[in-house]
This record gives structure tokens, C-alpha cells and sequence, in this order.
């Protein structure tokens, strides 16, 4: 089929059924025009040709093109190269995709420059990561997690859900006693997540953040998405009542401390900043009346 060519229903299902794909290896929606669009840049690239009919020579040659460009950057280059692997590996299914080296490629020929905020977390350290003893997942599995590596730097995720995911993802394979986790399916996830719950007893939330590791895992690096995971015991949220200070009992634990402490408390209290927020200050604040000694300030 050549979806290039005029109105036919057929084009508008093949793009629907490329998003239905996007949508199971947990593509972030917003992201999923831009997949579409980078099909069609290379469809445009290449008229007359069926997807079908391109070979591994074209998608390789039709990437090293693209690489040369000056004007586009690491992470767009990426998602190009991300758009045309679930394309011809897992869309159209074709036999030379399984074969084809798409992890050089989404390693990228852009790398970021030395002065870039995210220069922690560039693609030239994965080796150096690799390399790290304390990281299960990199020992035991090296391959895996390059693949961990790149698919969570190439939508940009934060070094925090990172670090979260990837220690999640640790504490799976020991509780599994290292087994491959391609060896493990939905019943595995859903007793690893009730071990969470009745013997470790996490909370709500601490699950939910392990199982979306999980589920993360499953589609962009092992790219087998889990299905229905079945029942499996849940957390309870507990109820948080919150605790409400008297004025007086504020000003005893003020008068209890002294110093930047006070400062801090003081800060924190009339103001609402955060812990992190005050301590990173880095230069003297002009203290709030509401803030001075002594002044009961608004909860």
C-alpha cells in the first residue's frame, strides 16, 4: 500500500493503527504528531517507494542524510530514528528490522555540547554507566540496559525518574533471583508488586511508581508491553490527618532553636517555602515582618 497516494480510507486507518502502536509502548501523546511526521518526512524523502519495499540499505542511508544536518538537534534526531524503528520492526513487521542496528543509531551522531544542562546524562557517559559495579541491571544485563538508557533520555525524563525507575527495575530482577525478565511475564509483575504491599508495606503511591517502572521496562526496553496484569493486592492510602499547631505552641518550638535553624523555620513558616527553597538560598534575604521573631505569621 502506498499511503501516499489520494483520499483512501486505508491512509487514515494505517496512521490511526501507527498511533494505536505509539500508544502501547507508552509513546507520550504529545509526542505522537511528531512520530507521524517524521514517517512522513521520510515517505516524502523517498516517492514512488512502499514502505514495504525499503530495505535496510535505505533506512541507513536516509539516516546518515538526516545526520548531517546542522540545524537539528540530538534529541529530534533520536525520535526519528525511534519513529522508524516501531515503523519497520514492529508496525510493519519486516524481516531485515530485527537484524538492524538501531541502537547505534538512537545513540545518535549529535552529541550534546560540553556547556548543556543535561550533560550528566549524555549519551557519551553510557559506557562509563555500564561500567558501574553497583548497578544491577547494567551487570547483569548490559545490553538491556543501554536500551533502559536510551529509551528514557530520549523523550528527555527527568534524572529523578531515571534514578526511581531504574532502582525499581533492580529491586524486580533480585526478587525474582535474577531471572531474565524477558522470562518473566504479567503473573511475575503482579506478584513482585503484592510482595510490595504485604511485606514491605509501601504505600499507595510507592506502588503506582513501581509498577509504571515496570510498565515503562516492558514496552520501550524489553518492547514486549505487558497486558492485563490481573488482580493483585493494592496499598491502601492511609488517612493523613493533618496535625494544626497552636500560636503558642509555635512560638515555643521557635524559641527552642537559634541561628540559621530559626532563620530557616522562621522562613518556612511565614513564607511557605520549602526546605530545599530556603537552604538553597544563596545570598541574605530581606526577612518578612510576617517572618520576625516572635510574630505568630499565618499557617
Amino acid at each position: 500500500m502506498d499511503i501516499r497516494e489520494a483520499p483512501d480510507p486505508r491512509i487514515g486507518q494505517f496512521w490511526t493503527n501507527y498511533a494505536d502502536l505509539l500508544k502501547r509502548f507508552r509513546i507520550p501523546p504529545k509526542a505522537i504528531p511528531w512520530y507521524r511526521r517524521h514517517v512522513e518526512g521520510f515517505i516524502a524523502d523517498h516517492p514512488g517507494v512502499r514502505l514495504r519495499s525499503h530495505t535496510a540499505e535505505t533506512v541507513e542511508y536516509w539516516l546518515e542524510r538526516i545526520g548531517r544536518q546542522p540545524n537539528i538537534n540530538a534529541w529530534q534526531y533520536r525520535q526519528k530514528v525511534d519513529a522508524l524503528r516501531l515503523l519497520f520492526g514492529h508496525f510493519l513487521r519486516r524481516p531485515w528490522s530485527s537484524g538492524f542496528d538501531w541502537d547505534h543509531w538512537l545513540n545518535g551522531t549529535h552529541a550534546l555540547e560540553s556547556d548543556h544542562a543535561t550533560i550528566a546524562r549524555s549519551y557519551e557517559m553510557i559506557d562509563k554507566a555500564v561500567d558501574d559495579p553497583n548497578n544491577h541491571l547494567a551487570k547483569t544485563h548490559p545490553d538491556l540496559y543501554r536500551r533502559f538508557l536510551v529509551a528514557i533520555r530520549l523523550p528527555d525524563y527527568s534524572t529523578n525518574t531515571e534514578k526511581s525507575y531504574l532502582g525499581w527495575i533492580n529491586r524486580y530482577l533480585r526478587f525474582h533471583n535474577n531471572r531474565h525478565p524477558c522470562d518473566c511475564k504479567e503473573p511475575e509483575v503482579a506478584s513482585f508488586l503484592e510482595h510490595l504491599t504485604l511485606q514491605r508495606k509501601v504505600a499507595g503511591a510507592t506502588q503506582s511508581q513501581a509498577l509504571n517502572a515496570l510498565v515503562f521496562f516492558y514496552a520501550h526496553v524489553l518492547e514486549r508491553p505487558l497486558g492485563k496484569i490481573g488482580p493483585f493486592k493494592r496499598s491502601k492510602k492511609p488517612k493523613r490527618i493533618p496535625t494544626v499547631l497552636s500560636t503558642g505552641e509555635i512560638n515555643s518550638l521557635f524559641m527552642q532553636l537559634s541561628g540559621v535553624n530559626r532563620l530557616i523555620l522562621h522562613l518556612m513558616y511565614g513564607t511557605g517555602m520549602r526546605v530545599m527553597e530556603c537552604v538553597r538560598q544563596g545570598t541574605p534575604l530581606a526577612i518578612p515582618v510576617s517572618c520576625q521573631p516572635g510574630c505568630t505569621g499565618s499557617p
